[in-house]
This record gives structure tokens, C-alpha cells and sequence, in this order.
């Protein structure tokens, strides 16, 4: 009597056991065993399909084809592959977000520098002086520019205030793209730097 699966009703080929606790034997066909077992997740085990007589997991795995092991070598390969290849993209990006954030590092430090730069004046000098044969210190005053005495003022209508471009340091990393000059002074208390209403404050304060 030519053999016929219960599954896909097709006849001829050899059987698949499908080795459940059943007393009787319960056969399908290898395409049929393929197609179940690659749509069963794997355990520490392997995949054991579940029987479609009677419902009873394999509790042995029976003979299986060429084309049966080799389906599901190519699937656990491509599986495997694709999440070595995600895992390389995500160090990647880790990569190159630790480059941006060293960069802007090292702009905003460049600008505290530029920020915190003492600024340069005039000071008393001491120059050593020798004077018959005895050295002795002598000190040199050197004058500091007074600034000119300012004119009073008119009276008239208050002056605008200056225009500027935006001064709060997100221009120096990239995040400020306003193009025109802005006379809105810092949100902060007592900063007078001009700041665009999109800033709204300057960079230094929300680092802090």
C-alpha cells in the first residue's frame, strides 16, 4: 500500500516517523517534517515538532533528509549573520557619537579658554638696575592710558541698544543657524550677551 500523508495528502516517498509517545506509528512526509520543524523555535535539544495526529511533542528526534539538515544550517547561518552585522552597526554608531561628542568637547573647551583669558593691561614693572657695580631693583612705572572723559549726554531719546550676532556659543558648535544680528540680551541674570530668541541663553550657563 503506497504511503500517503495525513498533512499534505500527497502519496509515494519514503515516511518520516515522527517519534512521539504514540503506540502507533505516526508518519508524515519529509517536506512536510521540513516545513514543521523550521517554523519550530530551537531549544538546548534542537527543534522538536509537535505531532499532527496526536498533538504529542517529538520526544525523539527520527531520521531525518540531507535537505532537512541543511535547511536549517542555512537558517541558523543567516541568523547568526545578521545579528553579528547588527551588532556592528550599533558599535559604529557608538563610534562616531563619541566622535561628534569629542569634538564639540573640544570646541567648547577652546571657547571657556578664549571666555576665561585674563585681559591684558599695563602693570608696574620691576627691572634690575646696576649702579656701580651693586645690583639693585629698580622699579619702572609705566603709565596706563586714562580712558578719555565721556561727554554728558543730550538729553534725547534712549539709545537702541547694539545689534550683534548671536553670542551664545551654540553658534561655535553648529547648533545655532540664525543669520541675523539680534539685540535680545541673555535670559540668564547678569549676562549681557546677545542672544537670538532661538538660543534664549547662552550655552556656559546650561553646562554648569
Amino acid at each position: 500500500m503506497e504511503f500517503e500523508c495525513p498533512v499534505c495528502l500527497e502519496t509515494g516517498g519514503v515516511p518520516y516517523q515522527i517519534g512521539c509517545k504514540s503506540k502507533v506509528e505516526h508518519c508524515i512526509c519529509n517536506g512536510c517534517e521540513m516545513t514543521m520543524r523550521m517554523q519550530v523555535k530551537p531549544t538546548k535539544d534542537g527543534r522538536k515538532i509537535q505531532c499532527p495526529m496526536c498533538r504529542g511533542k517529538e520526544d525523539k528526534i527520527g531520521v531525518r533528509t540531507d535537505a532537512s539538515w541543511r535547511a536549517e544550517l542555512e537558517h541558523v547561518y543567516k541568523t547568526t549573520r545578521g545579528s553579528r552585522a547588527g551588532q556592528v552597526n550599533q558599535l559604529r554608531a557608538c563610534e562616531e557619537r563619541i566622535r561628534l561628542l569629542e569634538e564639540e568637547n573640544s570646541a567648547f573647551r577652546q571657547l571657556m579658554e578664549q571666555l576665561m583669558a585674563p585681559d591684558e593691561e599695563m602693570v608696574v614693572v620691576e627691572e634690575p638696575v646696576r649702579i656701580a657695580s651693586v645690583e639693585v631693583i629698580v622699579p619702572l612705572e609705566v603709565a596706563i592710558p586714562e580712558p578719555p572723559e565721556e561727554e554728558p549726554a543730550v538729553a534725547g531719546p534712549p539709545p537702541r541698544p547694539p545689534r550683534r550676532m548671536c553670542e551664545s556659543g551654540w553658534r561655535q558648535v553648529g547648533a545655532c543657524l540664525t543669520q541675523s544680528p539680534t539685540a535680545r540680551k541673555c535670559s540668564h541674570v547678569g549676562c549681557e550677551n546677545r542672544v537670538c530668541s532661538a538660543c534664549r541663553e547662552c550655552r556656559s550657563h546650561l553646562l554648569r
